[in-house]
């Protein structure tokens, strides 16, 4: 009777960390925007957030988010007009953490400076992509492919090895 006692207090016990740990999941959140010629735009937002959805750590969103990415589509056209293919500029910027940066200004200017550094970004990749207007679908997914494998994944690999804190599960 006394050993089940001790597993029932052994498992109450374990009960928040079980908890904690399901609540910091490592999870990105990212921001999508896009623009450009109007005949595209569209199908070309709804292409890269299906690729976005797909990734199952990273989360779409327009309010907290670390990653930025804004995609800029056109129509290429020969020198007769005719319409010759799309052609992408994708441009991914993170936001910068102020945190890491508090003991360098002087106490009674702590708040000022944090307000002032709060919201920036700087950018980490441009791409230029193109094909024909049946690849948008390939062109998007390779669009996400890379920032997968080229941003997000070298922070995965970072954060496991501990060698950065992720701000992304605060958010």
């Amino acid at each position: 009777m006394k050993i089940c006692y001790i597993f029932v207090l052994v498992g109450i016990l374990m009960m928040p960390s079980l908890a904690f740990s399901a609540d910091n999941a490592l999870e990105f959140r990212v921001k999508l925007n896009v623009h450009g010629d109007e005949s595209i735009a569209s199908p070309i937002k709804r292409y890269l957030s299906e690729e976005i959805q797909s990734l199952n750590d990273v989360i779409q969103s327009n309010d907290h988010y670390r990653y930025n990415i804004t995609v800029i589509g056109g129509k290429l056209k020969n020198t007769g007009g005719d319409g010759a293919g799309v052609v992408l500029s994708v441009n991914i910027h993170t936001k910068f953490d102020n945190q890491h940066f508090s003991y360098m200004f002087k106490e009674e200017f702590v708040k000022e400076g944090m307000s002032l550094t709060n919201g920036l970004f700087y950018y980490p990749k441009h791409w230029v992509r193109s094909g024909s207007i049946h690849d948008l679908p390939s062109i998007c997914r390779r669009i996400i492919a890379d920032f997968d494998s080229q941003i997000l994944q070298k922070q995965r690999d970072a954060i496991k090895g501990g060698k950065i804190y992720d701000l992304d599960s605060r958010l």
